[in-house]
């Protein structure tokens, strides 16, 4: 088998500044893994 996460590549950000008199405030701060793939094998004995 064969899983793929996130193939477009976009970003997916996760958390934002939330301070109100930051000059950031929301933007993010951190952002969840660029494009993954996964595979797997199954065995039946």
């Amino acid at each position: 088998m064969l899983d793929a996460f996130n193939i477009l590549n976009t970003t997916n950000d996760t958390s934002y500044i939330g301070n109100i008199q930051s000059p950031l405030f929301r933007h993010p701060t951190a952002s969840l893994p660029a494009r993954q793939l996964q595979m797997g094998v199954k065995c039946h004995f």
